[in-house]
């Protein structure tokens, strides 16, 4: 309604100007009655209502300038929050798939982590298994193995020597004959018999190879010696030279610590087969 007003009040007040001087022009000056105002006045009041209502369109158009500006500020700032939450929202959901993904992977590693477990499980037990078929299998022979006649803290528990063309091969496993304290460290030495240009003859045979053995490697000592170092027990191979015009038939392997024989053990080699 102030709308309109505002709209319609200059029209009025144009129409009621132009008339009132179109009156006035043809109006010739006449006493004022008495029962009513007269033109003029009625003009001047028109004025007044005229200028009353523009300063009322002025004042609701500054009201409504100023609510179009709040609504205009209230706007931009409802379109900011929404774009925020609309961030954090796309963030928190970004987040969450991550940690989906992780709980997914995680659950997975899981998975193979209890499979694994499950496969290292029964290996183990197979393993046990295996270890205590081998400890009986060791205890049986130990049995079948003879014990040096000696019966001292070390013993021979089996020598084997075989031919071959470049000397003679051996394998030699040494064991304690009780739990022993202490690492024991000395020499394996092979003394050979037989026959040197028709003659009987002995003589000290040198390893001339050496390989690894269940407790470390056996190593060359010098003085046809080979040296060990063991807590219970050590197998020793390797390949003894044979001087070209000696033809041994039997070699004594001795075990010493420093100078002192604890152990020997002889080892009978079948005769060299004659050339065809």
């Amino acid at each position: 309604m102030a709308r309109f007003a505002s709209m319609f009040a200059p029209l009025l007040l144009g129409a009621v100007l132009g008339g009132a001087g179109v009156y006035a022009w043809q109006w010739e000056p006449t006493a004022p009655r008495a029962d009513g105002p007269t033109l003029a006045e009625q003009v001047d009041s028109l004025a007044d209502d005229v200028a009353r209502l523009d300063a009322e369109r002025e004042t609701l158009q500054k009201e409504l300038d100023e609510a179009q500006a709040r609504e205009s500020t209230l706007r931009e700032e409802a379109e900011k929050a929404a774009g925020e939450a609309k961030a954090d929202a796309e963030q928190h959901a970004t987040e969450l798939r991550e940690l989906r993904g992780k709980l997914d992977e995680t659950t997975s590693q899981l998975t193979v982590a209890e499979s694994a477990k499950e496969t290292l499980a029964t290996e183990l037990a197979t393993a046990q298994q295996d270890v205590a078929a081998l400890r009986q299998n060791l205890a049986f022979f130990e049995q079948l193995i003879p014990v040096d006649a000696k019966k001292g803290p070390i013993s021979i528990r089996s020598a084997e020597l075989q031919r071959e063309p470049d000397g003679l091969r051996f394998r030699v496993l040494v064991m304690r004959n009780g739990p022993g304290t202490g690492e024991f460290a000395g020499t394996l030495q092979f003394v050979a018999t037989g026959t040197r240009a028709g003659e009987s003859a002995t003589i000290t045979l040198e390893p001339v190879a050496s390989a690894p053995t269940s407790s470390g490697t056996a190593k060359p000592a010098g003085g046809g010696a080979t040296r060990l170092k063991f807590q219970q027990y050590q197998r020793v191979d390797g390949t003894l030279a044979v001087p070209t015009d000696f033809e041994p038939n039997a070699v004594t392997v001795r075990v010493l610590e420093g100078r002192t024989v604890r152990s020997e053990h002889l080892v009978g080699l079948t005769p060299k087969e004659s050339p065809p």
